[in-house]
């Protein structure tokens, strides 16, 4: 099996497989996915009884142009009464495929939020840009909203020679309920010139940009680590 129900009491309630997932990884390497081991879940994921199964892909990589004839579905809805499941339309955009991006960026990866109304929003870790899932239509869409692109990444075959280019890494937007905004954490990756550090990124109610907040010697942003 690959995961498990239990209850409060710690008790194996059942086991599951995702042996019968479109594209599963199982020792064959083009064309595969895999489970995404690294997804920290700090919100419920289980829907009318369906728990939500995010995976990554594992061969061929979105940068390879290959991907444009595979580019499988990504999110699943996985029955935990009668172990069937439905692979649900998420899939990588279209734009970004054939792109390179430092590996640190998980560029293989769509991770998951949701907005302050509980609707699913669907990110991928290299890009500042938000989708919004629509289950009636069985559709990702982009959200329209005032996106900023000062930390956004750069293909890696557009670089001009001299230019010095960052790695960043997007993290989930969390609703402040307090203070009526999003907050947003943005990783500067390390390198031979940038050192690591985190950029807090606010938004309003509908994901607009307002400002980024820094880190100082004096002030560390919330989500500083």
């Amino acid at each position: 099996f690959d995961f498990i129900l239990i209850n409060r009491d710690g008790d194996v309630i059942n086991t599951y497989s995702i042996d019968n997932i479109p594209y599963i990884h199982q020792g064959f390497y083009h064309n595969t996915i895999e489970l995404d081991q690294a997804d920290q879940i700090d919100e419920n994921r289980i829907i009318n009884g369906n728990l939500i199964l995010i995976f990554h892909t594992f061969s061929p990589g979105v940068e390879n142009p290959e991907f444009i004839d595979f580019n499988p579905k990504l999110l699943c809805l996985y029955n935990l009464s009668n172990k069937t499941f439905k692979m649900l339309n998420v899939r990588f955009p279209i734009d970004e495929i054939g792109k390179r991006y430092n590996k640190s960026c998980v560029p293989s990866a769509v991770s998951f939020a949701y907005d302050k109304d509980q609707n699913i929003i669907l990110y991928f870790p290299f890009s500042t840009r938000l989708y919004r899932y629509d289950f009636s239509l069985d559709s990702l869409f982009l959200i329209n909203c005032k996106y900023d692109y000062t930390f956004e990444n750069i293909d890696s075959t557009a670089w001009v020679k001299g230019r010095n280019y960052m790695s960043t890494q997007f993290q989930e937007p969390k609703w402040d309920s307090r203070n009526h905004h999003y907050l947003r954490n943005i990783n500067i990756l390390p390198s031979e010139i940038y050192e690591y550090n985190s950029i807090l990124q606010v938004m309003d109610s509908n994901f607009n940009h307002i400002a980024y907040v820094l880190n100082t010697t004096d002030y560390n942003t919330l989500f500083y680590k």
